[in-house]
């Protein structure tokens, strides 16, 4: 995902001048990969039987997946609502942001290039050294990283929102994109510990969706926010997100995930 991001923009800026050709390129490139599927490997057994199994266990499989039963433990509840608060606060952002950059510093297509490669090199480089150190090293006590995280990624928001000099962004999103893939791998990696290994795909799963609904809606309440009450509404809207993240961690955290995986 790192390296998407990073590579994404920066071809974009060299091969593409204008909006349609951009629109152009990003079709071509979801044919391709949708064309992917056709390489996936066909069920091996033929016949209107075996549809008639493989259509019993999909219903099966979707009425355990929304059943499962760490989803009725707290400490699952309390990454899932982790989870929506963060990518919340990710999402209502956005519209403020974007609008932000273009005018405080007049952002092109090659600046938004050069922004998003170091925050796809920064991500990548978090996911794929930092991350896992982190998570290990404090091991004994995961919510000190968590609170940690968190509060970086609420409190340099501001600063790079207000902020004069382009530097003082870049300078402030390296530790921000770091910060939110130690986060990411935490949660992950709690989430290990909560469920067993025939739920732990499903759980995933739900925590994806949990993501993708913040993904759906945060945007529009992030631009209604902005309209109505500015940008320091929407700001505060955010920043109330991680507040509550951070309340979160500190209240049940130790209680319901760390204390479990100690005793288990």
């Amino acid at each position: 995902i790192g390296f998407s991001f990073m590579a994404g923009p920066i071809l974009a800026s060299a091969l593409v001048d204008n909006y349609q050709q951009a629109v152009r390129a990003s079709a071509a490139v979801t044919i391709v990969s949708s064309t992917l599927i056709l390489l996936l490997p066909t069920p091996l057994e033929k016949g209107e039987r075996s549809r008639r199994t493989q259509q019993e266990k999909l219903s099966s499989g979707l009425l355990d997946f929304v059943s499962l039963p760490v989803l009725r433990t707290r400490g699952a509840q309390v990454l899932m609502t982790m989870r929506l608060l963060m990518a919340l606060a990710f999402h209502m952002f956005v519209p403020v942001w974007q609008v932000s950059i273009k005018e405080r510093f007049d952002f092109g297509p090659r600046d938004h290039a050069l922004f998003m490669g170091i925050v796809g090199f920064t991500y990548a480089l978090s996911q794929g050294f930092v991350a896992e150190r982190l998570v290990r090293w404090t091991a004994n006590k995961p919510s000190t990283l968590l609170l940690g995280c968190i509060f970086v990624l609420g409190g340099a928001r501001p600063i790079a929102l207000w902020t004069s000099s382009v530097y003082v962004v870049y300078a402030l999103y390296v530790p921000m994109v770091i910060s939110l893939g130690v986060l990411n791998t935490a949660i992950s990696t709690a989430s290990t510990h909560l469920a067993d290994k025939a739920q732990l795909g499903g759980f995933f799963g739900v925590m994806e969706s949990v993501e993708n609904v913040a993904g759906m809606f945060g945007p529009a309440l992030g631009g209604l926010l902005s309209r109505t009450a500015g940008e320091k509404g929407t700001l505060a809207a955010v920043v109330g997100c991680y507040g509550a993240a951070f309340a979160l961690v500190s209240l049940y955290f130790t209680k319901h995930i760390t204390n479990r995986t100690k005793s288990s």
